[in-house]
């Protein structure tokens, strides 16, 4: 791959996401209910103390950073190849490995850079209110990291196996769905009427890719991580701390490795891609 051709795609790509108003505006609600969290004086330290602001603080970046990355990604292949333009930059000289990695280098730069802003102004409150070490807050950030790439992973994923945007924007919101908001309620009901066990019921929450980020974001700032429930508690109690944020980690980067592979393996290896030189009807 060329480095010049590498950074004008990822140049192109990071403009053309910035223009969309959703991607500054929704890291602007995040660190701004953020910073409401960490300074409001609703929240005085003897009732709502540092430590819980920061268990909700996670929380809320848990649920809203996913999104942000599974949009961002739906919007990299599917639109460009629904109206032809992505079959148009394939004709000039340029490799599909180049054009690939341009788009995910081009918008996972201002994805992360929005987020580690907003971590540092937060950083801010963080250090004001004592809710923790800058260690532990490194490695929620690290983590953040690895998660905005994950979901844009599975966009991209989503975005290249989907014929038209709709169908990519659509694809995505549904999985943002699973992992968000209907995972839970469908543990909860398996592990009732099949009475799963604490290990069967963790290893299913560990499939959950954003179930593992906020676990392995919690066990920074606690090593109380039996408050969430048996399943993490009987996981702690074999595995130690170390050993379940090993496990942890492990399932966020099979998840991402998987995302990636995925969306690349149906954008094309070698000098054409899997579509190249057959644009939609809509862009002819």
């Amino acid at each position: 791959m060329r480095w010049t051709v590498l950074r004008w795609i990822a140049w192109k790509e990071a403009r053309q996401l910035l223009r969309q108003r959703w991607v500054p505006v929704g890291y602007a609600v995040l660190f701004g209910l953020g910073l409401l969290l960490w300074n409001a004086r609703l929240f005085p330290v003897g009732w709502f103390g540092p430590h819980r602001v920061a268990i909700a603080y996670f929380q809320l970046l848990a649920f809203g950073l996913p999104w942000l990355g599974l949009l961002a990604g739906a919007q990299a292949i599917a639109p460009e190849r629904e109206t032809g333009r992505l079959t148009y930059l394939l004709t000039q000289p340029v490799e599909p490995s180049e054009v690939f990695w341009g788009k995910a280098l081009g918008r996972f730069s201002p994805l992360a850079g929005l987020f580690l802003i907003g971590q540092g102004v937060t950083a801010l409150a963080l250090l004001r209110h004592g809710g923790g070490s800058l260690g532990m807050y490194g490695l929620f950030t690290a983590a953040g990291l690895g998660l905005i790439l994950l979901a844009l992973g599975l966009g991209m994923a989503v975005s290249a196996w989907s014929p038209t945007q709709a169908r990519a924007t659509g694809g995505v919101l549904g999985l943002g769905l699973l992992f968000l908001l209907v995972s839970d309620p469908v543990l909860l009901t398996a592990a009732l009427f099949l009475r799963l066990s604490a290990p069967n019921l963790f290893f299913l929450t560990a499939l959950n890719p954003v179930q593992s980020f906020r676990v392995l974001a919690l066990s920074t700032l606690t090593d109380r991580l039996d408050i969430l429930g048996p399943a993490v508690g009987w996981a702690l109690a074999r595995m130690g701390i170390s050993g379940l944020r090993l496990l942890l980690a492990g399932s966020l980067l099979v998840w991402t490795g998987m995302a990636w592979v995925l969306a690349r393996i149906r954008f094309g290896f070698g000098d054409q891609a899997v579509w190249h030189g057959r644009p939609s009807a809509e862009g002819t």
